[in-house]
């Protein structure tokens, strides 16, 4: 395996390079047990756009802001996250935070059975938010119209939102899960909010929560990694499979294919044409149906 990822490492590293180039990208973390001493590493998994479409995982020891901060060194475009303060040296040099609807839907929903009358009201909210993305979605929007849509349509509604928030701050307790669902929403505010500025970005965090969902349901299988040397040789095959999933191609012959070419190019050369997408258009099997 460790061989492998060295094989595959220079299409990593430009899969890297491609998604710090995104106007926006999507960032989350996970998890993972370090056997060998026991403790525990992190999966950072970044996500690009439609125009960079690949899903690049970075490996580190422990959850230091260093790890995000190095991987993303110099990046200025838009971040979509959760309120991690790991990210903020980044947003200190120039990045943009996007705030993350379904983290704060996910507090209100943690909070229905203490306060229901609060938290429905903030769901059905919320709900309406979603509403305005799915009727845009259905008339097929993009870019400026779909930014002009959202101010139309969601921007009353975040409007209204705004005003309940300021009025129900006071009167719940901070420590409570309703306060803290209400404080969370009024802090991030900013972010929650910028998805309307342009149609390229999105109302939630979604697609990196997704693409490091099969780490969290996987470690329960594959449990750890052995330890320190292991994880630039997960980070490789992971972000391969991942990019790989996301365009829908054959992974087996994919990543046949890559070794084989891999094994015959030098480390400088020009990997482009491995790229899922790359590959995809060159005619490669598709990934078959399921049944």
């Amino acid at each position: 395996m460790m061989r492998c990822a060295e094989l595959l490492a220079p299409l990593y590293d430009l899969m890297c390079r491609r998604v710090r180039a995104s106007f926006a990208l999507h960032a989350d973390d996970t998890p993972i047990a370090l056997l060998n001493p026991r403790r525990t590493a992190y999966a950072w998994v970044y996500v690009g756009d439609q125009v960079n479409p690949y899903t690049v995982f970075d490996l580190s020891v422990g959850r230091q802001q260093e790890f995000p901060e190095t991987f993303l060194s110099g990046y200025q475009g838009f971040i979509h996250a959760d309120a991690y303060a790991g990210y903020n040296p980044l947003y200190a040099a120039g990045a943009t935070h996007v705030g993350c609807w379904a983290h704060a839907r996910r507090d209100f929903f943690e909070a229905k059975d203490s306060d229901p009358a609060r938290s429905h009201e903030a769901l059905a909210r919320i709900r309406l938010l979603y509403a305005v993305e799915a009727e845009a979605k259905a008339k097929k929007l993009t870019g400026t119209d779909l930014a002009a849509y959202r101010r139309e349509h969601a921007g009353p509604v975040l409007q209204s939102f705004a005003d309940w928030l300021a009025q129900e701050g006071p009167r719940v307790l901070p420590k409570s899960k309703i306060g803290e669902a209400v404080g969370y929403a009024a802090n991030q505010w900013p972010t929650l909010v910028r998805y309307l500025q342009d149609g390229r970005l999105t109302i939630d965090n979604s697609p990196a929560e997704q693409a490091i969902r099969p780490l969290a349901v996987g470690r329960r299988n594959w449990l750890q990694i052995a330890g320190d040397g292991g994880l630039r040789s997960a980070a490789v095959p992971l972000s391969i499979a991942a990019s790989a999933k996301r365009h829908g191609v054959n992974p087996w012959l994919y990543v046949r294919h890559l070794l084989a070419e891999s094994a015959a190019r030098k480390p400088n050369a020009d990997f482009s044409d491995l790229l899922p997408d790359a590959w995809t258009q060159a005619g490669a099997d598709p990934l078959p149906a399921p049944h």
